[in-house]
């Protein structure tokens, strides 16, 4: 969402446990990096933590239930689309442990937008909102998806004391982004984006400028979300990625076919999302405008998205199959679009959450074989 609330001076940070740095674990829930924020002092919530908004987001669904006094209107753009959005200030934030270590600033204006209706779904949870680059960026942070922490760093008293070489980070806006090359040969600036759960997402201008999609071989259609709405892509694999010294074979590329929005622009050549941060420890440094890569145990990995090929989101506690993948094992088991799912491997689909069902599906042991039980058009299967 490339815009910023009305100016102000930045309150300063209150360390809860220790002066110059704070360490949070976090829920890594279908590839994004959950926080617990508390608002005006009340009980913890469920925040995103995203690289890639510009501002701190609350929902406008979460903000009328609890009071929070909104004002003004203007059209924001995000991923897929735009959309509107209004402003409001938060008395407090205080994102912390559940041991008490963390950070709480104060006065904090945000955005306030739709953001739950097209999230929920995909994720199995509501959430209060969105942190973003204007916090995120008041701290040098390290992202550990190895041990699921983030660490906030006072950036006038942080020195790195590793072995790695630190990246420039490129600012277009708020966004941190690092040159990368595709193939060897394709150079262009994308973006990292702690915001997104996919591998490569490459712009449309990028892609047709550099014929990507002649490259990649046999392709999929798969449909995405982002703020704003939805959008639709190709995915398939190249031969190699780069950032840095750091490269990987055979990356999956997804090029979206977004006409407006983020993934339309001409300002990047895509975006990087958590299944390749993920290969490493992650340190976003904005004051001096670098960027630590350090390979964690999934940096040899070779990228994959499903091993099974369904999107499964919940609405209101029901179950449904959003889309299969063509040719994919869900494909050929005979689950189709629109499928109420009952049971999953013996199990009542109430007894499941959406981490116990991507590492069934996602990730499971290649081969094992998974009954599901739906209703498709009233008949039960």
């Amino acid at each position: 969402v490339p815009f910023s609330p009305p100016s102000g001076n930045a309150s300063a940070v209150h360390w809860l446990t220790k002066d110059g740095v704070a360490t949070l674990p976090f829920e890594y829930r279908a590839r994004h990096v959950w926080l617990k924020g508390s608002v005006d002092g009340g009980p913890a919530q469920d925040f995103l933590f995203d690289t890639g908004a510009s501002v701190t987001v609350m929902d406008s669904s979460w903000a009328a239930e609890h009071g929070l006094k909104t004002q003004g209107h203007m059209q924001a753009a995000g991923a897929g689309a735009s959309g509107g959005a209004s402003f409001a200030s938060l008395g407090s934030l205080r994102v912390a442990s559940a041991t008490g270590d963390g950070i709480e600033l104060h006065d904090v204006k945000v955005a306030v937008l739709d953001v739950n209706p097209g999230f929920e779904p995909l994720f199995w949870r509501r959430m209060a909102g969105v942190i973003g680059y204007d916090v995120i960026s008041r701290f040098v942070v390290t992202v550990n998806y190895d041990d699921s922490t983030l660490v906030l760093h006072d950036p006038a008293t942080w020195h790195y004391t590793g072995n790695e070489k630190p990246l420039s980070m490129v600012m277009n806006g708020t966004v941190p982004a690092l040159q990368g090359v595709i193939d060897g040969s394709d150079e262009g600036l994308f973006r990292l984006d702690v915001g997104s759960s996919s591998t490569v997402d490459v712009h449309a201008p990028f892609a047709n400028a550099k014929g990507l999609k002649g490259r990649m071989g046999r392709t999929q259609s798969v449909d995405g979300v982002g703020f704003g709405g939805g959008f639709s892509s190709e995915i398939g694999r190249l031969r190699s990625m780069s950032l840095g010294p750091y490269e990987w074979d055979d990356p999956i590329v997804v090029v979206s076919n977004a006409t407006e929005g983020a993934f339309a622009s001409e300002e990047f050549a895509g975006n990087i999302g958590n299944r390749i941060l993920e290969r490493f420890r992650v340190t976003f440094d904005y004051q001096r405008r670098e960027v630590l890569l350090e390979p964690g145990k999934h940096y040899s990995d070779r990228d994959r998205l499903t091993r099974c090929g369904v999107l499964l989101t919940r609405h209101e506690g029901v179950v449904t199959v959003a889309s299969v993948l063509a040719n994919s094992p869900a494909d050929h088991a005979g689950l189709r679009e629109g499928d109420q799912v009952l049971a999953l491997d013996g199990r009542e689909i109430g007894a499941w959450d959406l981490p116990a069902v991507s590492a069934l599906l996602d990730d499971g042991d290649v081969g094992r074989k998974v009954p599901v039980r739906v209703r498709h058009a009233d008949v039960e299967k």
